[in-house]
């Protein structure tokens, strides 16, 4: 019988949970604008396998570096995370 793996929801990395990330979050000068979350795609949570570790790549930031890119000012996803944040984490449906 095959064994069941235990996931949980946890807060997406790169959003903090918000879903949505702001455009002052990549330049304090910019306006208020917000757009979809491109790691959980909106949901603010993605599931994590059980017992949940953050990936060690961006140390659960979802990102690296905390900086900005040199393509125009916006955050450069965690390629081993995908930016969720989480080792062996899934988008929810």
């Amino acid at each position: 019988m095959p064994q069941t793996v235990e996931r949980r929801p946890q807060t997406c990395g790169f959003c903090d949970g918000r879903g949505v990330t702001w455009k002052k979050d990549r330049d304090p000068s910019a306006a208020n604008e917000s757009r979809t979350c491109p790691a959980c795609f909106g949901r603010g949570s993605v599931l994590v396998k059980q017992p949940s570790q953050e990936c060690a790549a961006c140390k659960g930031w979802g990102r690296i570096g905390r900086g900005l890119d040199t393509t125009g000012g916006e955050f450069q996803l965690c390629e081993e995370c995908g930016g969720m944040g989480w080792q062996d984490a899934v988008l929810m449906i």
